[in-house]
C-alpha cells in the first residue's frame, strides 16, 4: 500500500528559529483525519561521518528529541525548502 502523499508550498512555513536565524526551524500546521498537526522543520548539516546535526545550535535539542523517538543510527529524510535541507517532526496540537 502506497503512503499517502502531501505537498507544503515552501510560502506555509513560517519562522520560528532563533532571533538571528528565524529560518534554522519553521512551522506550519496540517490536519489528518480532522485532527490538527504543528509541523516542524529543523534545518540540518551532515558531517563528514553522514550523521545529521542542527545547522544552528540553539536547534539542536529538537533534532535530538527526533533522534529518540527515530532510529538513531540512521540519518533521516531531508526536504528542501528554499535552499535548505530539512528534517520535520510532526504533532498534534493540545
Amino acid at each position: 500500500m502506497a503512503s499517502p502523499s502531501i505537498k507544503i508550498s515552501a510560502k506555509a512555513w513560517k519562522p520560528c528559529g532563533p532571533d538571528d536565524d528565524p529560518t534554522a526551524r519553521l512551522h506550519t500546521a496540517i490536519r489528518v483525519n480532522g485532527q490538527p498537526f504543528h509541523l516542524y522543520a529543523i534545518a540540518v548539516m551532515k558531517d563528514d561521518q553522514a550523521l545529521q546535526s542542527a545547522e544552528h545550535p540553539a536547534c539542536n535539542r529538537d533534532v535530538e528529541a527526533l533522534y529518540e523517538l527515530g532510529d538513531p543510527g540512521e540519518p533521516y529524510e531531508t526536504i528542501k525548502i528554499g535552499k535548505r535541507d530539512y528534517i520535520i517532526g510532526m504533532c498534534p496540537f493540545c
